[in-house]
């Protein structure tokens, strides 16, 4: 018998596109089968790291592949879609550093630097019930220039660090909005600040996003970054809620999803009504979700 000769597995990508049928979703686009194949291993990947890190939050809360997913996404500092060694090395850094076992660690030296890990020079964060730092002279995507003194009036206000590349940022962008129309008679205003120096995230690309969306809130570019190194700023979004005396009530993450339709608790919708009542938040600290802010 007449053997075919041995061919070496050929790894270019293919001439044609191979789908698999029956992953074609009510008209979606088709999944090639090698980046089906690619996504896969991600997300055995992910597990494999999470239950070797976390065994105890495994044991309690068996994760999904869109948990997984939406984890691993807010490591995605360039908004490419992928995590590079860089941004693997944080996810798995900071999955290390939720051990039980770790809490002391970060609450030292060790654990400062872990927190810093989105930029060597961020600062450590602002403390609760703290002053929170001044600032002035930021440019805002109307030419104008602003200052934390400008908003003197407020009662409350809600300085959320975010950006326009990162997913998770633009996916609380229509909250944001709907968040200043619900609070502005109350005299509660939100601040968006966005510190990252990549084209997406320039001043002029921030204009036309704060058009797009219909921003009812100052969108500023710090392109110093000093603004999110003095709260020591690590995700976008993340917010720091100041009250009516600009001492800090509230930091951390917009509510519990990122999906708009699967939100439980609205953290910072709650912890505005408890400074406007005069009390204080019953959570005042929330682990913020979202991409590392890359600091130069």
């Amino acid at each position: 018998m007449n053997k075919a000769p041995w061919q070496p597995y050929d790894t270019s990508p293919p001439s044609r596109v191979e789908t698999l049928g029956e992953f074609q979703n009510n008209g979606q686009p088709p999944i090639h089968k090698e980046l089906l194949m690619k996504m896969s291993l991600t997300i055995l990947g992910i597990a494999v790291i999470v239950s070797a890190v976390m065994p105890e939050a495994i044991a309690q809360e068996p994760p999904t592949a869109d948990s997984l997913l939406e984890r691993a996404m807010t490591f995605d500092a360039d908004g490419d879609g992928m995590l590079n060694r860089a941004e693997l090395a944080k996810f798995i850094e900071e999955l290390a550093a939720r051990r039980p076992g770790d809490r002391r660690r970060r609450s030292g030296s060790a654990g400062r630097n872990m927190r810093s890990a989105a930029g060597s020079n961020s600062a450590e964060t602002v403390k609760i019930g703290e002053k929170a730092p001044d600032w002035s002279g930021v440019v805002g995507v109307d030419d104008a220039k602003h200052g934390l003194a400008d908003y003197s009036n407020a009662k409350a206000i809600a300085l959320v660090f975010t950006c326009n590349h990162c997913p998770v940022a633009k996916a609380y962008e229509d909250r944001l909005v709907d968040l200043q129309k619900a609070y502005e008679k109350k005299d509660v205003q939100v601040v968006a600040v966005n510190v990252s120096n990549l084209p997406a995230d320039r001043l002029d690309k921030m204009k036309e996003r704060a058009k797009e969306k219909g921003f009812n809130f100052p969108y500023l570019y710090d392109s110093t970054q000093k603004i999110g190194r003095d709260y020591g700023a690590r995700k976008t979004p993340e917010v720091y809620l100041l009250d009516q005396d600009r001492k800090l009530a509230y930091h951390g993450a917009i509510d519990d999803s990122m999906d708009a339709t699967k939100v439980d608790v609205h953290h910072l919708r709650n912890s505005i009504d408890a400074v406007l009542a005069g009390k204080k938040p019953a959570k005042s600290e929330v682990q913020a979700m979202g991409c590392g802010i890359r600091y130069e």
